[in-house]
């Protein structure tokens, strides 16, 4: 059976045996194009995981190339846009690019730091983004990493585990204070402990093999401290 009678067989089966899918099944099987089109980015950004699935398989060689009608947004984006991330890890197993390139430089990783949503950062991370990328954050063409962007939204839990997967702390990103490291952006806004923690972060790195795990909580509230420690033991 070719791919094409297979894909409309299945559908027939799903809508004749009243799948929890059926009305999606039967809309994808029926609908124009542009319908279809319309629907799928309904169902992602309401998780309707079943109708994405359909019509994602009825309009298989299209639906990637697809962009909303209102904000022009590829369906990756949108479903991240939306924090629809059910959607956006079933898009990404049917052939979205995890690290798709939004434009500007901006990736889903980069997106996920700016925002510091957590369930997508850990997503994106397991997926080998390229962490030392700079994207362009304003029109005045300001730029930044995924570093200098946690640094920014203070997010002490990211800049670690950027250090632990090994973004390079050296990498200059044209901020508002000049054109500065992670570090540096960190004490030009007088994060004083985030500064710390890129000073140390080749110990840092260290510090995360499983033997140290006790004093991983502690790097965000006293590093130096809790370096001291770890490395006395390792000695």
């Amino acid at each position: 059976m070719a791919a094409a009678q297979t894909v409309d067989w299945l559908i027939d089966q799903i809508v004749h045996l009243g799948s929890p899918f059926n009305d999606a099944a039967h809309k994808a099987h029926h609908s124009s194009p542009e319908e279809a089109q319309r629907d799928f980015f309904k169902a992602i950004m309401k998780e309707q995981i079943g109708e994405v699935i359909t019509i994602a398989a009825r309009y298989k060689n299209d639906w990637q190339n697809w962009r909303e009608a209102e904000t022009g947004f590829s369906p990756l984006r949108f479903a991240q846009d939306s924090l629809s991330f059910q959607s956006f890890v079933q898009l990404c197993g049917m052939g979205a690019e995890k690290n798709e390139d939004y434009g500007n430089g901006w990736s889903p990783f980069l997106f996920a730091v700016n925002y510091g949503d957590r369930t997508f950062i850990d997503y994106t991370l397991g997926h080998k983004p390229a962490l030392d990328a700079l994207a362009v954050t304003d029109g005045k063409g300001h730029t930044a990493t995924a570093l200098h962007l946690a640094i920014e939204r203070r997010d002490f839990e990211t800049v670690e585990q950027l250090i632990e997967h090994g973004a390079d702390t050296g990498v200059k990103a044209n901020t508002r204070h000049g054109l500065l490291t992670p570090q540096e952006y960190a004490e030009a806004r007088h994060e004083t402990k985030l500064a710390e923690m890129l000073s140390l972060a080749p110990q840092i790195r260290q510090l995360h093999e499983e033997r140290f795990a006790p004093y991983v909580a502690a790097l965000r509230t006293a590093p130096k401290p809790a370096l001291k420690i770890a490395m006395k033991l390792a000695a």
